[in-house]
């Protein structure tokens, strides 16, 4: 949504979007690769500056059909369904591995993508078990083609946002722009 609304305030300005882990677009902003990043809170900013956007939920999803298939408890489906999870080099990833370690949990059948949009897609073909961010898959929640495996214990939520350079020039109108959102929670 956010790139939807900068284009069509500024439709001409040039953009090239990289799809790549929070650690790897951290890093291409400190080197001034890039401009702009929406990446996880960074635990070392380094020259760059953040900006909050708010918290991020990760949840469990699935269709109905794959649920009703899994006979078994919520907490017990790291022993029998297909998890589905971001490769072990995302961010994303090493928050859900020290979850599984702090819960004692050891999914028995994963399957690792590369991006979040294919959990989504996966889990809606009825393939297994994704973890994915929860305000990723609202509509699907709402309209029933998705559920939530709800846990004892839940994944901690993770605050994300824009980072970009502190020194190096950037286009005023992305300045502008990232000045004047709010957080997640008070979006529409």
């Amino acid at each position: 949504p956010y790139l939807k609304e900068f284009t069509g305030r500024y439709p001409n300005t040039d953009i090239s979007i990289t799809c790549t882990s929070s650690s790897a677009a951290s890093s291409m902003v400190e080197q001034g690769s890039i401009d702009l990043a929406l990446v996880v809170k960074p635990e070392n900013q380094g020259t760059a500056v953040y900006h909050s956007l708010g918290v991020i939920e990760y949840i469990f999803v699935c269709t109905p059909a794959y649920r009703d298939k899994l006979n078994c408890g919520n907490e017990q489906i790291f022993e029998q369904a297909n998890i589905m999870l971001l490769d072990q080099d995302n961010v994303s990833r090493r928050h859900l591995n020290s979850y599984y370690a702090q819960n004692k949990i050891t999914p028995l059948h994963i399957l690792e993508v590369n991006e979040m949009d294919l959990l989504i897609e996966f889990a809606k073909m009825g393939i297994g078990v994704s973890c994915v961010v929860k305000q990723f898959v609202e509509q699907e929640l709402q309209e029933g083609s998705l559920m939530e495996i709800v846990l004892s214990k839940p994944i901690s939520p993770r605050e994300i946002g824009f980072l970009y350079h502190r020194i190096r020039p950037m286009n005023e109108n992305i300045l502008k722009f990232i000045e004047g959102k709010p957080s997640i929670s008070e979006s529409p």
